[in-house]
């Protein structure tokens, strides 16, 4: 999300100052990766969804300057990607709760002594 809201930004400042597409093609990704170092975020799609914009005429094209581009890829992958981890830790929590309930009822119930056995063995000697 962030870095194509950088690559916005780096297209948009290319064109006001008339810098060659290059640049900006350029500038984007890199500043995009320079700002997950610095917040300790590396996400490498995410630079990839940086460079798509920046190189990408479609994307320039597409409405408000490019920020449906933004909400598309960026946010919607967002979302899912933290559905999905949503439900596997559901998922988890469960199992782990599952387990815990089955190894307490193991607990709790005595095993009984074999009196058969020891019936056996006193008629035996």
């Amino acid at each position: 999300f962030l870095s194509i809201l950088i690559a916005i930004a780096v297209y948009h400042t290319g064109e006001l100052t008339g810098w060659p597409e290059a640049m900006s093609i350029t500038l984007a990704p890199s500043l995009s990766i320079g700002v997950m170092v610095w917040q300790k975020t590396v996400h490498p799609p995410a630079a990839a969804c940086a460079y798509i914009f920046a190189a990408s005429a479609r994307a320039h094209a597409q409405a408000l300057g490019g920020l449906v581009y933004l909400i598309a890829p960026g946010f919607l992958g967002s979302l899912y990607m933290y559905a999905v981890q949503q439900g596997v830790h559901y998922v988890a929590n469960k199992a782990y709760d599952w387990n815990q309930e089955r190894l307490a009822a193991e607990a709790a119930v005595e095993p009984q002594p074999d009196t058969a056995n020891r019936k056996n063995r006193a008629t035996d000697a």
